[in-house]
C-alpha cells in the first residue's frame, strides 16, 4: 500500500502535467498567482492539520484520536521523529492528496482555468513533503539546499519550529513554510467562537497548554 500510493500519486502528476495547456493562455501572472496561492493554502492547511493534532479536544473519531496521540508523543520525544521512515509515511498520506490530483487531470485540458490546476498541484506536492520539511526543522545542523531554504523563509526553520515547542505551545503551527501565520492564528487562536464551533470544545488557545506538556523534551 505504501509503494501503491506514492505510484499513484507520481502517476497522477504526470497525467495532469501532460494535460495542461503550456502555452498558460490564460496569461503567465495568472498563472504564478495560482503557484502562490497554493503555496499559501498548503501552508493553512498543514498549520490547522498540525493544530488538530495538538489541541486539547477530546476527539471521538478514532482516525483523529490515533492522530492526537502520535502529536503527543512527538511532543514528549521530538527527536524520535528524525527515526520515522520517509517512504512509509509518504506512501500512506499520498492517498489523501489523490482527489486534487485527479481534479488538476480532469480540468487541465482548459486553458482558461490553468491557474486553478496549477493551484491544485502545488497544494497537493506541498502536502507531501511537509512531514520531511517537518523533520530537517528538528535537526541542528541541517545542509545544502535545505539551510538555503531554511533561511530564506522558503520552509520552516529550527529557529522558526523551536517556538512551537515552547511554553505556551500556541503558535507557529506551520510545517510549510509559516507565511500563513498571521491569518491562521488571527482565525484559530484568537477567535473563540470559529474554533469552538468547529470541536464543539473549547479553542486550544483558550487553555494555552497541549495534551502533553514536556518543555525539557523540545527541540
Amino acid at each position: 500500500m505504501v509503494l501503491l500510493g506514492l505510484i499513484l500519486h507520481a502517476f497522477l502528476n504526470i497525467v495532469a502535467v501532460s494535460r495542461i495547456d503550456i502555452v498558460f493562455s490564460f496569461g503567465i501572472i495568472a498563472d504564478i498567482f495560482g503557484v502562490l496561492a497554493g503555496i499559501y493554502i498548503a501552508d493553512f492547511a498543514t498549520s490547522f492539520v498540525h493544530w488538530m493534532g495538538d489541541a486539547d479536544i477530546a476527539w471521538k473519531n478514532r482516525f483523529l484520536k490515533r492522530f492526537h496521540e502520535l502529536s503527543a508523543e512527538h511532543h514528549q520525544h521530538p527527536k524520535d521523529f528524525l527515526k520515522k521512515n520517509y517512504f512509509q509515511i509518504k506512501g500512506n498520506i499520498a492517498f489523501f492528496y489523490a482527489p486534487a490530483l485527479i481534479a488538476a487531470c480532469i480540468l487541465a485540458p482548459y486553458a482558461a482555468i490553468s491557474p486553478l490546476v496549477l493551484m491544485l498541484l502545488t497544494v497537493s506536492n506541498l502536502m507531501l513533503v511537509t512531514h520531511s520539511i517537518h523533520k530537517w526543522s528538528h535537526e541542528k545542523h541541517p545542509t545544502g539546499i535545505v539551510y538555503f531554504l531554511q533561511h530564506h523563509g522558503l520552509i520552516i526553520s529550527p529557529q522558526y519550529h523551536i517556538r512551537h515547542h515552547t511554553p505556551p505551545y500556541t503558535s507557529n503551527f506551520s510545517g510549510l513554510n509559516g507565511w500563513a501565520d498571521r491569518i491562521f492564528s488571527a482565525i484559530f487562536l484568537r477567535n473563540k467562537p470559529a474554533s469552538a464551533s468547529l470541536s464543539g470544545k473549547r479553542p486550544h488557545g483558550d487553555r494555552q497548554r497541549m495534551l502533553v506538556r514536556t518543555p525539557g523534551n523540545a527541540a
